[in-house]
């Protein structure tokens, strides 16, 4: 009775434990989804200056500042974008557990004599992977592709000295990360106990303390029948 009582018990937790870690209940992933497997954030405490605000931001309040924006094609226009762009943050502050994926920072080969370099001088030293499918009004060559005309304008001489200078001037979005949202304070003890104000609306109750979601509730259920069966 012992023996069949303690497999019952560490089935169901090892269950219950999958369960609590993973985000399937969110529909932007901060830490990205894989089709090899679930990843998740291993420590939704662990924070971060946001250096163009000033304020402090846990992984947490990334993942619930987007967990109901959908990055599909049911989406809404620009919640892809708005997805990947705390995905990027994510990267950068947070660990995240589960398969590896290809990183949003990534960027094309650098061509170290560059006929033009449209991101010269910028926050990025080059065109960021969650940009490249972003436009740029390129003046005369109409709208472009970001990634596209750096590309293009690296390896060829697709540009005049003048013209690469005159789109460098509107390119610097193309090769900057977006700002978090958030008013600026002048130190992290101003700010209302060191999160940002806009990074946490109405959670899923499901998303709270455990973060057990509504399978995870269906087997504890299940652990307590087994259990009161076997006693």
């Amino acid at each position: 009775m012992f023996h069949t009582s303690t497999v019952t018990i560490a089935t169901t937790l090892l269950s219950l434990m999958a369960c609590a870690v993973t985000g399937e209940y969110y529909l932007c992933n901060v830490c990205q989804n894989s089709d090899h497997g679930e990843r998740y954030l291993y420590d939704r405490s662990e924070s971060f200056i946001n250096p163009s605000t000033n304020q402090r931001w846990t992984c947490g309040d990334l993942q619930d500042a987007v967990q109901d924006v959908d990055p599909t094609s049911s989406g809404a226009s620009g919640e892809a974008y708005l997805c990947a762009v705390y995905q990027v943050y994510a990267e950068m502050h947070c660990t995240c557990m589960g398969p590896e994926v290809p990183s949003l920072l990534d960027g094309p080969y650098k061509d170290i004599n560059p006929s033009c370099d449209l991101c010269r001088g910028y926050a990025m030293s080059y065109v960021p992977t969650f940009r490249s499918k972003q436009t740029v009004d390129a003046g005369t060559y109409g709208n472009q592709n970001c990634l596209g005309l750096y590309e293009a304008a690296l390896t060829g001489n697709v540009l005049s000295s003048a013209a690469c200078e005159e789109i460098h001037d509107v390119y610097e979005d193309c090769c900057s990360l977006p700002d978090l949202p958030g008013e600026h304070v002048e130190s992290e003890s101003n700010n209302n106990g060191g999160k940002s104000p806009s990074a946490a609306p109405p959670m899923d109750p499901s998303s709270k303390g455990s973060k057990m979601g509504p399978a995870a509730w269906l087997l504890a259920s299940s652990f307590l029948i087994q259990w009161s069966l076997v006693m």
